[in-house]
């Protein structure tokens, strides 16, 4: 599986620019659900091994930073917004929609994150746990 670098940066120096570096966060954001759908593929009937979790992982940190920065635009985007057309207007309102479910998917990736991390703890005791037994195994033998 290739190794992909994200680099997504995001200035707010017109709607328009902002609105094509949003579509730019969001395109790669349904890239990385597609990564992720196929790791999950491939990993089928593993789902639970070092190496799909580590995967697994792997994406969804990277969905995470991804998610992050569209955040951080939004924020930024309702605070212009505001001081530009006011606390009540429909731009100002539709971008803080917008933030709040960005938010809202960013402590949802967080949870799967956590998850994940809890997955693959429980994997490396259990590895652990099995190379203990197989030494112990191993020294009934000898004796």
């Amino acid at each position: 599986m290739a190794v992909r670098t994200i680099s997504t940066s995001i200035k707010l120096d017109g709607e328009q620019e902002f609105k094509k570096q949003m579509n730019s966060v969001n395109s790669e954001l349904k890239n990385l659900k597609s990564e992720l759908s196929l790791a999950t593929a491939e990993f089928k009937g593993q789902a639970n091994s070092m190496e799909a979790l580590t995967a697994k992982g792997r994406l969804l940190q990277q969905q995470y930073d991804q998610q992050k920065a569209k955040v951080a635009a939004l924020e930024k985007a309702v605070q212009e917004a505001s001081e530009a057309y006011g606390e009540a207007d429909s731009r100002t309102d539709n971008y803080r929609r917008q933030l709040n479910y960005a938010k809202a998917a960013l402590i949802e990736l967080n949870d799967e994150i956590q998850q994940n991390e809890q997955y693959l703890d429980e994997a490396r005791s259990s590895a652990d746990r099995c190379a203990s037994s197989i030494d112990e195994y191993g020294r009934e033998i000898r004796q």
